[in-house]
């Protein structure tokens, strides 16, 4: 039920991520939202929610931040994590 819930809000928020894309079932890619990437090329995509054991976890390979699933729709859209919070608990 998380992973399903997870990947919902996942989709709902990614019109504010750059570049998005889903590499595999459970791993996206995109521009991190906080560090930009690089300046000088505008493909460059770091930023990745991946899975772990029954939840996602976003990671930017750039910046090395990481945050929880929740905390990183908190992040984007404070309205948004609050209905997962709700749905996920």
């Amino acid at each position: 039920m998380s992973l399903s819930t997870d990947r919902s809000f996942l989709l709902r928020v990614s019109y504010k991520l750059k570049n998005f894309k889903q590499i595999k079932p459970d791993l996206y890619n995109f521009r991190c939202p906080f560090c930009g990437d690089s300046k000088k090329n505008q493909h460059k995509a770091r930023g990745y929610v991946y899975r772990k054991k029954n939840d996602y976890f976003y990671k930017c390979q750039n910046c090395s931040v990481g945050y929880t699933m929740y905390n990183f729709i908190n992040l984007l859209d404070t309205n948004l994590a609050k209905d997962y919070a709700l749905e996920r608990f």
